[in-house]
């Protein structure tokens, strides 16, 4: 028996108590044996094993997952709690029933073949995963985690750890179906999507659309980098790398190297994301070659619109020939491609001269004698035809340039010969409409401009001639104002003095003869003072002394003194006009101011000269129209304003 002792000491013991009783050798009872032994540590240690026992069972009934218990035969010996939750039945309802009644027709002898293996090797094995049936008739995923302790011979059986995965596996599959679109996608977008490793910037991943683009096979990429692909130089690809790693992205464009070694233009946006546990580049390349050529061809036709648009500007503006071939050139330098243009003239003698020229003087002087530019310069001169031709680049060896050359047609002849020189596309048909149509307008304006210039000689000749014949006139006006003087003035004031010494001599007697000596004084005065005023009037020494606005004053001055009330105004400064404009203005004036004298019925005029710039503007008269309006020469201190 088992139960509780008390110590001499007062303290208490588990004790077992052992009682025998004693016989002899006939059987008969001769007493008892009585033997106790402290099972203290003993009853510990089944408490412990009892508490670990209830710990153990909590914790399988609370388990989350369902823990089974089979014996060899395959029959449930134990099912957790969790069953009901994953499976809808009680624990039960499943013990002592066969784990092949739980398994799916088809999958029957899997499960058999799956079950033999695992019963007949001990241990743990990996865990697998199998289709179980739901009460309710639904069949769902559980991962099985298989102990067999076939071996122990106190269990003889196997512990089943099952944890229901439908949710994951439907995860699971979604995902593979996400993985499986979205790659379908990839591959077949129309971008160039490819993954780089962010430290040896190798490809890692490619779709086919970069590998159909860059000429490339699938396995070819592979062994690539980013720097085999790219066309840009190594420093500007690791800065860029470093800053799409560092979160900012990246987006511009670029061009990429095809295997055949041409380029592409691409529009690049790339990124950051995991790849394999590690962050590497994602990089969606777009191709814009087709774009940027359109564009080219749209900003090649814009500046031949704009070209077209300024050259009417400019050469319908202009009649200086100087500045229509200055801004002739650097409007069609301004056309998209243009490398150099050459605008050949007729000399006085007829033969073709190189008149202007833009772009590069060593270029020039390589392409502009070579025989193909000849002949096409003498066909374009003499047939009057447009010419295309071809010469080899003087400075990129084996590179073609296309030249064309354009008559400067005007009516029924060519004045000469526009030559554009440039990259291939400069021979297509809109840039030929273009510099056609900029040749006619050229032709046409160089005509005019030649057409000008006669008419500005022969007006500058005209003027030389009025300039020459008012000097003349002047001139003479001045040797028949000295000759009256000398003459018919000097001796009518000798005639006037001689009769007034005779009339002191020989005073009359009478006085009808001193009224007739009065009357000849008095005619022989005035034909002193009408001499002295046609000396004046034919030339004014007071215009050479002291210039144009006293000589205009002093005629003022005259018409004042005959009762007119004169106002005059003069605003021309200091500075002396040159002669012929003073003579010229003073003549106006003078012959305005004695048609006002002797033609208007008015008491009352008014005079006025101003200066206005390089202007001289002349009013005499009793009213306010401008009479005379004299534009002055240039002079060196007025450099481009006058």
């Amino acid at each position: 028996e088992e139960g509780l002792r008390v110590r001499k000491d007062g303290s208490r013991f588990w004790a077992s108590v052992l009682i025998t009783a004693l016989r002899d050798e006939e059987g008969n009872l001769r007493g008892f044996s009585k033997v106790i032994r402290d099972i203290t540590e003993l009853k510990r240690a089944e408490d412990e094993l009892k508490a670990n026992e209830q710990r153990f069972r909590t914790l399988i009934q609370n388990s989350s997952d369902v823990i089974t218990v089979i014996d060899a035969d395959g029959t449930i010996r134990y099912v957790s709690p969790a069953v009901e939750r994953l499976m809808g039945y009680h624990p039960e309802e499943l013990v002592g029933k066969s784990v092949y009644y739980y398994v799916d027709p088809e999958k029957f002898e899997e499960a058999q073949t799956r079950f033999a293996k695992l019963w007949s090797r001990p241990g743990v094995h990996p865990p697998f995963e199998f289709k179980v049936p739901h009460k309710d008739g639904t069949r769902r995923y559980s991962e099985f985690i298989v102990n067999n302790l076939l071996d122990d011979p106190s269990v003889r059986g196997v512990v089943v750890n099952q944890r229901d995965v439908t949710e994951r596996r439907e995860a699971e599959g979604k995902l593979r179906e996400s993985e499986a679109l979205y790659r379908s996608v990839v591959e077949q977008a129309a971008e160039k999507i490819f993954l780089v490793d962010a430290e040896t910037k190798r490809v890692l991943e490619a779709n086919a659309a970069l590998s159909l683009s860059l000429g490339y096979a699938p396995e070819e990429l592979e062994q690539l980098t980013l720097y085999d692909i790219v066309a840009h130089d190594r420093e500007s690809i690791d800065r860029n790398a470093l800053r799409i790693l560092e979160g900012y992205g990246f987006t511009s464009e670029r061009r990429y190297r095809r295997k055949d070694g041409s380029l592409i233009d691409v529009e690049v946006n790339a990124s950051a994301v995991s790849y394999g546990g590690r962050e590497v580049m994602c990089i969606v390349a777009h191709d814009i070659t087709e774009r940027k050529r359109t564009e080219e061809a749209l900003r090649r036709s814009l500046d031949a619109l704009l070209a077209l648009y300024e050259t009417g500007q400019v050469l319908s503006s202009s009649l200086e020939r100087e500045e229509i071939g200055s801004r002739l050139l650097e409007i069609m330098g301004r056309v998209s491609g243009t490398t150099a243009v050459v605008i050949n003239l007729r000399d006085a003698r007829g033969r073709l001269r190189a008149w202007r020229t833009f772009g590069p003087g060593g270029f020039l002087d390589a392409v502009y004698d070579k025989p193909e530019a000849r002949a096409a310069r003498l066909t374009a001169s003499e047939a009057e035809e447009e010419r295309v031709f071809e010469v080899e680049h003087p400075d990129l060896e084996g590179e073609r340039l296309a030249g064309i050359s354009l008559p400067l047609r005007v009516r029924d002849r060519v004045i000469g010969v526009l030559e554009v020189y440039g990259p291939e596309h400069l021979a297509e048909s809109g840039a030929m409409e273009t510099f056609a149509s900029l040749a006619t307008q050229a032709a046409s304006a160089l005509e005019n401009a030649r057409l000008y210039e006669e008419l500005l000689e022969r007006e500058r000749q005209l003027q030389d001639l009025v300039g020459r014949l008012l000097t003349t006139q002047e001139e003479e006006r001045r040797r028949v104002a000295y000759d009256v003087h000398d003459g018919l003035a000097q001796t009518a004031a000798a005639a006037y003095q001689h009769l007034q010494i005779f009339a002191r001599g020989y005073p009359p007697d009478s006085a009808r003869a001193r009224e007739q000596l009065e009357e000849a004084l008095e005619l022989v005065r005035r034909t002193v003072g009408e001499a002295r005023q046609v000396i004046s009037d034919l030339r004014p020494t007071v215009l050479d002394d002291f210039g144009l606005a006293a000589s205009v004053r002093l005629q003022v001055e005259k018409l004042r003194a005959e009762g007119w009330e004169v106002d005059y105004e003069e605003a021309l400064g200091d500075e002396r006009l040159p002669t012929e404009v003073e003579t010229t203005l003073f003549r106006v004036a003078q012959e305005a101011l004695t048609n006002v004298r002797k033609h208007a019925r008015a008491t009352r005029a008014n005079v006025t000269l101003q200066r206005l710039g390089r202007t001289i503007h002349s009013e005499p008269g009793t009213g306010t129209s401008v009479l005379a309006e004299v534009q002055l020469p240039a002079t060196e201190e007025d450099g481009d304003h006058a």
